[in-house]
């Protein structure tokens, strides 16, 4: 079950959604992939563009943490955290959302 915790399993569930679909963005939305994690202090201080597109309609969504929770009285479970952040034309965020999904 620990292999559904690898960089390699979190993008292939992504992949498996569709996300701009999912998240109520436009239909023409362009997902792009960036293979190389940030670590927790950089997601939270960068206010930046991960990426140098100057996109007018732009959004990230950033998968902050994957885990695996063993619990051998109740079942294993998943959680996940996530941050959406919404540029629109801007360089810098002008929305920024945190969110915790998990199973039970």
């Amino acid at each position: 079950m620990s292999d559904l915790l690898t960089p390699r399993s979190q993008m292939s569930a992504m992949r498996d959604v569709v996300v701009a679909t999912s998240l109520g963005l436009p239909s023409a939305t362009l997902v792009v992939d960036h293979q190389l994690p940030l670590d927790h202090k950089t997601v939270n201080k960068v206010k930046e563009r991960r990426s140098d597109s100057k996109s007018i309609c732009y959004f990230e969504l950033i998968m902050t943490s994957h885990s695996l929770i063993e619990d051998v009285v109740g079942s294993d479970r998943f959680s996940s955290g996530f941050l959406f952040r919404n540029f629109g034309a801007s360089m810098t965020e002008k929305i920024r959302l945190k969110a915790w999904v998990g199973t039970s």
